[in-house]
């Protein structure tokens, strides 16, 4: 996959994000388990657990869940009373919340990128670099999603990532304001 088509995937799933209105979708886990290993020697009745001491570690993300990254304080700051949503969108793994206004409605969104990281945003992405948040790089980005809408990605990894996007009706500036915050206060969150 070239760098461009892999850029350009990047972008719509960020672009998606921002316009989606999310609805929830569940994923089932479990545990692989190694079945019993008989003793090659045929005086032997019992069967030998196999056991491995190693395993491969995760995404450094793995572990969280988007819905989680904001704290009930944080929702509190930025507005937020209502639970989130949480579904997979184009390589991301994403939460939204809608704020009611009494005109219009904003959309906060977080998203867990596995295998994309800040390197891997499309030169297109209108980015702008802001000064770290938590010890970060934050880049900012408006991906010609149409005004009102702003996303702050923090580096995780070279090959990972975390966003907050916004959308606030056609206010580009709040929207960067409020996405900047978002992404404040989910960074503690991070590993």
């Amino acid at each position: 996959m070239t760098t461009a088509h892999r850029s350009a995937q990047v972008a719509l799933a960020v672009v998606s994000v921002l316009l989606t209105v999310a609805a929830c979708d569940t994923t089932t886990t479990g545990t692989a388990t190694t079945p019993a290993v008989t003793s090659s020697d045929p005086t032997s009745t019992k069967a030998t657990p196999r056991t491995s001491k190693t395993s491969t570690p995760g995404p450094p993300l793995a572990a969280l869940k988007p819905c989680e990254l904001l704290a009930d304080a944080a929702k509190a700051q930025l507005g937020i009373t209502e639970a989130g949503a949480e579904k997979k969108i184009s390589g991301a793994r994403t939460c939204q919340w809608r704020v009611r206004g009494e005109t219009e409605s904003v959309f906060f969104n977080v998203q867990l990128w596995d295998s994309d990281g800040i390197s891997d945003l499309p030169d297109n992405a209108n980015k702008k670099s802001l000064p770290d948040i938590g010890g970060r790089k934050a880049v900012q980005t408006k991906l010609g999603a149409g005004d009102g809408s702003c996303a702050v990605s923090l580096f995780v990894s070279d090959s990972t990532m975390a966003a907050a996007s916004v959308v606030a009706g056609v206010d580009t500036e709040q929207a960067c304001r409020l996405a900047q915050r978002a992404a404040e206060l989910m960074e503690p969150q991070l590993p």
